[in-house]
């Protein structure tokens, strides 16, 4: 079982991780992840089923800023505000300084002059290794550096709008 320390510590990189999204600042959500990191955005009938399917798949921290500059420049959407809420974290294990932890998440969205609406949930698989120190711009001081080497979210639900 892992120590409340390191789950703290895990939770303060997610909270951290939500923060990033919901504040909008998308040029600083690769820098929460390594070089060599893998991002997959898998739907729950894949992941279930073991396809290797992924709606959204990064395979370093280079494709993610070309993910972002592609949300930026291409994508055009309706003014809106999103709120992560990401709980029921758990650690799964702690080997050779790799953890693997994982949680559940909602994502709410909020258009003008609408009702806040649940827009996506589903869970975050999530392996890190540690390192010295961690994320100092966006305020959490631990004593490790949590980079994501490999993070899947299976979406439980994908709604979309027209």
């Amino acid at each position: 079982m892992a120590s409340i320390e390191l789950r703290l510590e895990i939770e303060g990189v997610y909270t951290a991780y939500a923060a990033t999204l919901d504040d909008d600042d998308l040029d600083a959500w690769p820098d929460l992840f390594t070089e060599d990191c893998l991002y997959q955005a898998i739907p729950r009938d894949n992941f279930d089923r073991d396809l290797p399917l992924a709606l959204i798949r990064c395979e370093s921290r280079a494709m993610l800023r070309d993910r972002v500059t592609a949300v930026r420049e291409t994508t055009m959407f309706e003014p809106r505000y999103v709120r992560h809420l990401i709980s029921n974290i758990r650690v799964s294990s702690e080997t050779d300084g790799v953890i693997e932890a994982q949680a559940n998440y909602a994502v709410f969205e909020t258009m003008t002059d609408e009702y806040t609406r649940v827009f996506n949930v589903g869970r975050y698989l999530w392996f890190a290794k540690t390192a010295g120190c961690c994320f100092p711009k966006n305020g959490v001081s631990t004593t490790r550096c949590w980079s994501p080497i490999r993070s899947s979210t299976r979406s439980d639900r994908q709604l979309i709008s027209d």
